[in-house]
């Protein structure tokens, strides 16, 4: 049995599918199955197990050798995680008896009811991220007749480290700070950041390693960060593919970041970690094992335990320092 998985989104999106694909193949060991990943999304084909080839859609390209591969492969199923026009496109090409998609999505146009020979009942609003992507991989598993494992069968980590390189002069234990992300509205102030490098590499002893991306605000706004915190940090932002940065990730002792992929890649492996919500929904993104503290801003005096589908977002200069702190060395004193 040959099966396609269509996921077209953004990093973050593509980790909290791992959980699901890792399910797709505890229910149908035996089958074949393909992915494909959109655009830098590729850098993390090494670090997910189970698939027998990872293609990856380059933007802004023809992408021909793709298109070509589809058309001639000769899928038994697929299924579509993305919801978009171009993955409705893409499974039509690849064919196949099944076709599973988002019922909400293939109902949206009446094209994409032709291409989808099944729909998932399955609700955004009502579901996290990752129990959203579930719902749409048993939907599969059952359509293809097969019982879905059951919840215990499928557990942590989701990801694989694989043979990264790690960098040189990586501590050998060392907590990681990804204070970036895509959206500006998401970032802490940078002297906040600056007084927990402090308080980790001094009362803590835990020498910090900066993550993240290579764009030039990103990288400023972590330059701004060390300049603040003066020393005991160790700044690899922007050097890092996705595998080395996963790899980085993994390996850290304690992991803090706001609603970013790097939290999602902590929350897969899982490690210790400290995530900042202000914006964003926990409810559909916050990681959920044990060894995760998650704080609002909108209610930033201790870690929130439980989250709800209706979020109240909060400016991210609201949580203090205090609150991060005091949860960083609670989960080291417990780790």
């Amino acid at each position: 049995m040959r099966i396609l998985i269509l996921q077209l989104k953004r990093i973050g999106d593509v980790v909290l599918t791992a959980p699901a694909l890792a399910r797709l193949r505890a229910a149908i060991p035996d089958a074949s199955i393909e992915l494909i990943l959109h655009g830098v999304c590729g850098g993390l084909a090494p670090l997910i197990p189970g698939m027998d080839a990872v293609h990856v859609w380059q933007p802004g390209r023809a992408n021909l050798g793709l298109l070509r591969h589809l058309a001639g492969a000769r899928y038994d199923a697929v299924l579509d995680v993305t919801s978009t026009d171009r993955s409705f496109f893409l499974a039509a090409l690849a064919g196949g008896p099944k076709r599973v998609a988002w019922s909400r999505a293939r109902d949206a146009r009446w094209w994409r009811r032709r291409v989808a020979s099944c729909g998932v009942e399955a609700s955004v609003r009502d579901l996290t991220t990752v129990d959203f992507h579930h719902a749409l991989a048993d939907g599969l598993i059952r359509e293809l007749g097969f019982a879905p494992p059951a919840e215990d069968a499928v557990v942590p980590p989701f990801l694989k480290l694989g043979e990264a390189r790690l960098p040189a002069g990586l501590p050998a234990r060392y907590g990681v700070i990804h204070p970036g992300s895509a959206r500006s509205e998401k970032e802490w102030p940078a002297e906040s950041w600056a007084q927990v490098v402090r308080e980790l590499a001094g009362r803590g002893q835990m020498p910090v390693v900066f993550t993240g991306g290579g764009g030039e605000a990103e990288r400023a706004y972590v330059r701004r960060i060390g300049e603040l915190a003066g020393g005991g940090f160790l700044d690899l932002a922007g050097q890092l593919d996705l595998a080395e940065s996963a790899a980085v990730i993994g390996g850290a002792d304690l992991v803090l970041s706001v609603d970013s992929a790097a939290m999602h890649l902590a929350a897969q492996f899982p490690r210790p970690q400290v995530a900042l919500f202000g914006p964003t929904n926990p409810f559909h993104w916050a990681p959920r094992h044990p060894l995760a503290r998650v704080i609002l801003a909108s209610a930033p005096q201790a870690p929130v335990l439980t989250h709800v589908p209706k979020h109240i977002p909060g400016p991210m200069e609201n949580i203090p320092v205090r609150t991060v702190v005091e949860a960083a060395f609670e989960l080291l004193c417990i780790a």
